[in-house]
């Protein structure tokens, strides 16, 4: 009654018996043979399957090398894992006949974890799949543009959703592992990304074309994979690290807003609450979705490799990871490196227009040299830093001159105080200045010029 062997997960055959029994096979007579049954399994497993061996000398096993001898067919590869290479002449006999490829590996722990990591990563890059991806964006588009797919488009968002919401809270993604290395964190980083590779195509698409009545479906869904209800146990970094698919979600989402100039989604998305732990309070995504909300600077360029002399080097990773996707929506490589700079500038400003406390606000309209407010900054720290180009230089203007039209797109979504046609562009350059003074501070202290 037992399951098929290829339709079970795992099946754990011990040809000797088990050690708590006292009928284990042990001696040369009880190795030498064994029952019709166990023969006929062994034969239907050496000839339907792959084989794996570790730590075996095959100088006692005389039934078990027998079975090997028996099996004539060579559908699949057979590997021999063997500390330092070394084999005994009846392994390598064995490894001849069944033209096994011999491993050198230093001990079976170390082997079998770094088996176990590699697998994972090519399962990783089976999740990103371009066609289901494509597939979704084309069943976005449709019910984006149609008044008639409201429902459609909430059951397709709502289950992509569902999916992901399951693979970024389940088993794969432990806190309570005791590594947390360079490497283990930026595959925790890809593994993160793998789980989003048809959701952030969708978002990214509802972010340049959705409409208003469209966007309560999509703020819903980030706020579904940016909660997380369990519990705070495990290595810090990992857990901060938890934040990092609804970061990733809404930075793909933010950048097509921009790319469209749909910045009344971009606003609801900045404005967005959200509760990322439990034991929290809710918390604007401005607050808690930063790249520094997660990693401190000296952790990010120690857990990435590769950007150990970077300045922003989360936003970076960021940067190049949304590349690709974002492409049909900002082809221009500099529309994309503007976009993604006047994105995070943005993103920090609203964080200060919600922080800033009312002393620090009259502090900046008397003018005071020194007078800051603080926000995490991004890629724009060292981009085009004192270029007219560079955001902080694209963003300036005067009360009674002209604005630029980025500024004025933002303002008339109603950030900052706005509504209407009241745009309240004196609110914004108050918040700009204070915060400008905060990224002149920390070039100054990082050196950038």
């Amino acid at each position: 009654s037992a399951l098929p062997l290829v339709h079970s997960r795992c099946t754990v055959i011990k040809i000797h018996g088990d050690y708590l029994d006292a009928r284990m096979r042990n001696t040369r007579n009880e190795l030498a043979t064994y029952d019709q049954p166990m023969d006929d399994l062994l034969d239907r497993v050496l000839d339907e399957f792959g084989l794996l061996v570790c730590g075996w000398s095959a100088k006692w096993d005389a039934a078990l090398c027998g079975a090997i001898e028996r099996c004539a067919t060579h559908r699949f590869g057979a590997y021999w894992a063997a500390r330092h290479g070394t084999l005994t002449g009846e392994a390598e006999k064995l490894v001849a006949l069944r033209r096994a490829n011999v491993v050198t590996i230093p001990n079976a722990d170390s082997f079998f974890q770094d088996l176990a990591q590699k697998i994972q990563a090519l399962e990783d890059l089976t999740l990103v799949d371009p066609l289901s991806a494509k597939v979704a964006v084309a069943r976005m588009k449709r019910c984006l543009f149609s008044p008639e797919q409201r429902i459609n488009l909430h059951d397709l968002v709502n289950a992509e959703t569902e999916r992901v919401h399951a693979g970024i809270m389940g088993d794969r993604f432990p806190a309570t592992t005791h590594q947390a290395d360079a490497e283990t964190i930026l595959q925790r980083l890809r593994s993160y990304e793998a789980e989003l590779s048809v959701f952030l195509p969708m978002v990214c698409c509802a972010g340049y074309w959705s409409t208003e009545d469209r966007f309560p479906i999509l703020l819903r869904a980030l706020k579904r994979i940016a909660e997380d209800p369990r519990d705070l146990s495990g290595l810090n970094v990992l857990l901060k690290l938890r934040r990092y698919p609804a970061m990733f979600a809404m930075y793909g989402m933010g950048l097509a807003a921009i790319a469209s100039g749909n910045y009344s989604l971009l606003k609801r998305l900045l404005l967005l609450k959200i509760r990322p732990e439990k034991t929290y309070d809710e918390k604007l995504v401005v607050e808690s979705l930063s790249p520094l909300a997660l990693l401190n600077r000296d952790h990010q360029r120690q857990m990435l490799p590769g950007r150990e002399r970077e300045y922003t080097p989360l936003n970076n990773h960021i940067f190049d990871a949304l590349r690709d996707t974002l492409r049909e929506y900002l082809p221009d490589e500099r529309a994309y490196d503007d976009a993604f700079d006047w994105f995070e500038y943005l993103f920090a400003l609203v964080h200060c227009d919600f922080t800033v406390t009312p002393t620090e606000i009259e502090r900046l309209r008397n003018g005071e040299q020194n007078a800051r407010i603080r926000a995490p900054v991004g890629r724009f720290l060292w981009n085009h830093p004192y270029d007219t180009d560079g955001i902080l230089n694209r963003t300036q203007f005067e009360l009674e001159g002209p604005c630029p039209e980025i500024v004025t797109a933002a303002l008339g979504s109603g950030l900052f105080g706005s509504q209407g046609h009241a745009l309240n562009y004196e609110r914004f350059l108050l918040i700009k200045r204070g915060f400008d003074t905060q990224v002149a501070g920390v070039r100054g202290g990082l050196g950038i010029c």
